[in-house]
């Protein structure tokens, strides 16, 4: 056989690999065997054109094949060995690198970011110049460091590098996760086109790597996120997946409702509200309000702190400034949890049109341990303080717990006679409809909630419950 270069013989043994041709892999490895033992070595350095992609598996492969070919059927293992064979000094490096990974998740579990950071630029320093997968996720940790404290701009540049690492490598699952990093970047951002671009190279991806069904769930997104995604919506979650309320139809299994908002939530920002919220269930509260502030300074976009601080100050006696807060909840997230049936309640505690003791009698009937019967009789000890429509919910629920449907219904019926508040309506609307007989009238109540859209849940229960009734 007419001797090759080493560059052809390399060509041709990795395209055998390649086409899984074993045959003539086996042929070229015997025919060129002192060739290749002489080559190998220079091959172990992966040259420019094939360091990413499809072209850097095909000469990973490539690569890695021969040598274990070599070593079981041609008796040469020293090709095998010398890919396998780490220096000692690279070991221990190795090893103070993934001790260096562990420091940073621990620190960032603890919510120490700070610490975290500082591990993470201190082995990316000493590990400079070494381009195995450490390096690439200690990039990327970095960049959570960065984004999750606030310094979201400042974390692009750490997302960018480990997806060039990842894609050099030929590493799909890191590649993705760091795509995705960036994808969550530009949302935070607003930099709607940048963020629909990365979802669809997620797809991409996906799709060559042959998940098909979460390809088109990113691609749908890109779509989402280009047309301009609500500030806050709901979305179903159906067998553990995000589902949109208009791709429901059809899908089998239980049904989860969830808020969704635009922007991802800055873990700093998460910290400080879940002290407010042990902290205000400590009845701590001008300590919560202060976490709470704490936490809307950390991440201006984030609905949760402000609410809690809402919610909060009507415990504390404060319904103006609750109302406020409030006001500002629905300007970052509208219909954000109860924020619009609660801003209501504040304000006409504020005007003196409601005694302020009605919101903590409120507030007692969400307590778990309540059976149904003191919840019934809680709420109509409220109820002759105030004839507000939030309390007849409560009482109906009371009752239905009980299975008094017939009272439950008179409950929702009277609320909606005096509710003027839309989230309050809409839960009524729902509430009262999975309970009368007439279908007709069910699905009248049930378009009334969709139509009305007070309280983004309800509004998504009945829009689900309309599409299982035959006659709507």
């Amino acid at each position: 056989m007419e001797p090759l270069t080493p560059d052809a013989l390399r060509e041709a043994l990795f395209n055998a690999v390649d086409e899984g041709d074993l045959d003539h892999l086996s042929a070229l490895c015997e025919s060129h065997e002192q060739a290749i033992c002489d080559a190998f070595p220079g091959w172990r350095t992966v040259p420019e054109p094939f360091r990413a992609g499809p072209r850097l598996r095909w000469y990973i492969q490539g690569l890695t094949s021969v040598a274990q070919h070599m070593a079981a059927l041609r008796g040469r293992p020293e090709l095998f060995a010398a890919l396998t064979t780490v220096p000692d000094d690279t070991q221990e490096l190795l090893k103070r690198l993934e001790q260096a990974l562990a420091d940073v998740d621990a620190f960032a579990a603890q919510g120490r970011y700070e610490d975290a950071e500082l591990a993470a630029r201190a082995a990316l320093l000493e590990g400079k110049g070494h381009k195995g997968g450490h390096q690439a996720m200690l990039t990327g940790r970095l960049g959570e460091c960065l984004f999750h404290t606030g310094r979201v701009e400042g974390a692009r540049a750490p997302f960018e590098e480990t997806l060039a690492l990842c894609e050099e490598s030929g590493d799909d699952q890191g590649s993705l996760a760091a795509l995705f990093s960036l994808f969550e970047v530009h949302r935070y951002l607003g930099e709607t086109a940048e963020a629909a671009a990365r979802a669809e190279r997620i797809a991409d991806i996906l799709e060559r790597l042959g998940d098909a069904d979460e390809a088109r769930a990113f691609r749908r997104r890109a779509a989402r996120v280009r047309a301009g995604e609500p500030r806050c919506r709901v979305v179903a979650i159906v067998n553990d997946r995000p589902v949109e309320l208009d791709e429901l139809a059809g899908l089998q299994g239980s049904v989860q409702f969830i808020y969704e908002r635009n922007r991802p939530e800055l873990r700093v920002s998460s910290i400080a509200t879940e002290e407010g919220e042990r902290l205000g269930a400590a009845r701590e509260f001008v300590r919560a309000l202060e976490a709470f502030r704490r936490g809307a300074a950390a991440d201006r976009h984030n609905p949760s702190p402000v609410y809690q601080a809402g919610v909060t100050c009507l415990f504390m006696g404060r319904p103006a400034e609750a109302a406020e807060l409030f006001r500002k909840t629905e300007e970052l997230a509208p219909g954000w949890f109860r924020c619009r049936a609660y801003r209501f309640l504040a304000e006409r505690i504020a005007a003196g049109a409601v005694d302020p003791e009605v919101f903590a009698l409120l507030s007692e009937l969400d307590r778990p341990d309540l059976d149904p019967t003191e919840k019934a009789r809680r709420a109509e000890q409220a109820l002759a303080k105030a004839d507000l429509g939030l309390l007849h919910l409560a009482l109906g629920d009371a009752l239905a717990a009980q299975r008094k449907n017939l009272e439950a219904r008179a409950a929702y019926r009277r609320g909606l006679d005096i509710a003027e508040e839309p989230d309050v309506r809409t839960q009524l609307l729902v509430k009262l409809g999975n309970l009368v007989d007439d279908p007709a009238e069910r699905v009248r109540l049930y378009r009334d909630a969709v139509a009305l859209g007070g309280n983004l849940l309800f509004a998504a229960v009945a829009r689900l419950s309309l599409a299982s009734l035959p006659s709507a």
